[in-house]
């Protein structure tokens, strides 16, 4: 037994050994890109898979800047962020959190995740004034340069200010310096006009931003150097291009080293290939946003103390390759999120014309040009607990309002039928009492019962939280036709302002009915209709019949009284027993006489 046991944990140490050597074969050769693919030279690929070669490790490998698909049956080009893609391998190079979603390459779980693209991968991204080891894993809120990483704590880079939340802004010293809200403007007496800095006189005062101004984000405004997504963009042809040195996908020697001639590349696989944040453009390779770039044919954007980034009135987009222009105000209409960031808004999605707005939280403060968190109902929430109000739902907006079964009455809820009370006084709706949850009003229930706000006797609940009078009598007036079926049934009717029945049923009994013709199926004499005199008709054995001594006309809606015969066409039983009575009698008497003679 001791033996069998050593025996199985040597097989449990190799198989883990043996898993361990295969996860780093498979890293070694690229994950699905580098599917083991024995080969001798490019011909032996090309003949089973196009655009694939023989790498110095004796496997087929797809050209630079594709991958195998799944099926390994053809290679698929290696999406950027935000462009098209059939499957998830070609967005796998973007590594944790990279899918293809919509035939869109993006991060997963973008907003419950915050996983936020940038150097070329998927990464989580910690908020300010948490704890971090470099300036890469700060969130930045739409700029790179706005954050950094000092005493281990994320904070907003020298030269912002936190303007609040995970944003944080430029400072902008002297006049002409560019800006977005007059807090940006710190360096006298200074406000934001038109996007510039500009000294304040009295004169000027009432010129100042402060109002909602519309500022349309047209195509023109939006700063998106797009980059070339077709094939050609990551392949060079040396028949159709001039001499014009080492270009990405080239052949190279020296793995995990630079390609000599060619920026910012990394010889990966025997072929060139970008470095982590720099994607393939027009051969080369260009620097994504936030990124080293020595000369503007790395960069598509503008380049400021040797990196690429966006101009000082725009914002990064989520691709990092594109820039998105800033608007002028709260109100604005706006494309992105980050166009509304200044003001600690939203530009919403679902809508026609989306602008600038608040969440259903926030409430716009115009000194501050912010929205900013509401205190009390409609405060931020994200469970009942953090409510401040008593009697509060976290709705899934994020807001806390007044729970089911109270209303809001100056900045409290209030209990609303079915509510908890304590006496009539704290009931709300019209023509409401407190009462025990059994029924009782509230002198009558014991102190220990809980005690709700209902309608008072002779009133009735109406969803719209209010409590309406019953009627009394077949037409009263009336608004709902709850305020009817307390004495017609449910199928009465509130038309016209008066409970009725309507065409479809008819009023018998004192209640509603539905219409049942003669001979139709019943199940009480109420529903049984007829023109004329209700009573001669009842509902007998399931079917509507026409009481005894009458019958059913031609069109079923009358009963009509019978001479002779009663409504089903048989003889009167009553009569026929009268008759043998009379007949039986005459007999007796006939032999009683004929004795007495004889």
């Amino acid at each position: 037994a001791k033996r069998n046991i050593i025996l199985v944990i040597m097989k449990v140490k190799f198989s883990y050994q043996f898993l361990i050597f295969l996860i780093y074969i498979i890293y070694l050769n690229g994950g699905v890109k580098g599917i083991y693919w024995p080969c001798t030279d490019d011909t032996v690929c090309n003949s089973e898979v196009n655009d694939t070669y023989c790498s110095s490790l004796g496997n087929c490998e797809c050209a630079a800047g594709y991958t195998f698909n799944a099926a390994v049956t053809k290679c698929l080009r290696e999406a950027l962020y935000g462009e098209s893609c059939e499957e998830g391998a070609q967005c796998s190079h973007m590594l944790t959190g990279a899918s293809c979603r919509n035939n869109v390459c993006t991060c997963q779980g973008d907003e419950i995740e915050m996983r936020t693209y940038t150097k070329g991968r998927c990464r989580k991204l910690l908020p300010l004034h948490t704890e971090c080891g470099e300036d890469l894993d700060c969130d930045f809120g739409y700029d790179r340069e706005s954050v950094a990483c000092r005493d281990g704590t994320c904070q907003c880079a020298d030269g912002f200010y936190h303007r609040g939340e995970n944003i944080c802004r430029r400072i902008s010293m002297n006049v002409g310096d560019e800006c977005i809200v007059n807090s940006d403007c710190q360096g006298g007496n200074h406000r934001c006009v038109a996007r510039k800095c500009e000294e304040i006189s009295e004169r000027k005062e009432a010129e100042v931003q402060t109002d909602f101004i519309d500022s349309p984000t047209s195509p023109s405004d939006s700063k998106s150097y797009e980059t070339e997504t077709t094939s050609n963009s990551y392949r060079r042809l040396r028949d159709e291009t001039k001499d014009e040195g080492v270009q990405f996908g080239d052949p190279c020697v020296n793995n995990g080293e630079s390609c000599q001639g060619l920026a910012y590349s990394l010889c990966i696989k025997d072929r060139c290939h970008c470095k982590l944040g720099y994607y393939p453009r027009n051969g080369i390779c260009t620097a994504e946003l936030g990124e080293e770039a020595s000369s503007a044919e790395h960069c598509a954007t503008i380049i400021r103390d040797n990196k690429c980034v966006c101009a000082l009135d725009s914002f990064y987009q989520m691709n990092m390759r594109t820039c998105i222009r800033n608007v002028l105000s709260l109100d604005a209409s706006c494309a992105q999120q980050s166009q509304c960031s200044p003001f600690l808004s939203m530009c919403p999605s679902g809508v026609t014309v989306p602008r600038c707005s608040c969440h259903p939280y926030k409430i716009h403060d115009q000194a501050s040009q912010l929205c900013v968190l509401r205190q009390g109902l409609g405060e931020f929430c994200e469970t009942k607990e953090q409510c401040s109000v008593q009697n509060t739902a976290c709705q899934s907006d994020n807001t806390c309002t007044c729970d089911n079964s109270y209303m809001e009455v100056n900045e409290q809820c209030k209990p609303a039928i079915g509510g908890s009370c304590d006496s009539t006084d704290d009931c709300v709706v019209d023509n409401t009492e407190c009462v025990s949850e059994s029924g009782d009003k509230e002198d009558e229930a014991p102190p220990v019962e809980q005690k709700v706000c209902r309608c008072k006797v002779g009133f009735t609940f109406h969803t719209t939280n209010e409590c309406l009078p019953i009627a009394n009598k077949y037409g009263d007036e009336c608004k709902e036709s709850e305020q009817c079926q307390p004495l017609l049934g449910p199928l009465g009717k509130c038309e016209d302002e008066e409970c009725v029945c309507g065409e479809e049923n008819h009023y018998k009994d004192e209640k509603c009915n539905e219409k049942k013709v003669l001979g139709e199926k019943c199940t009480k004499s109420g529903e049984c209709f007829v023109t004329d005199n209700s009573t001669q008709v009842e509902c007998r054995n399931d079917i509507c019949q026409c009481e005894y001594g009458y019958y059913s006309d031609a069109t079923k809606i009358k009963c009509i009284k019978s001479s002779k015969k009663n409504s089903s066409g048989r003889p009167n039983p009553l009569k026929v027993i009268t008759m043998l009575l009379i007949t039986a009698a005459i007999l007796v008497t006939s032999a009683a006489i004929k004795e007495a003679y004889y």
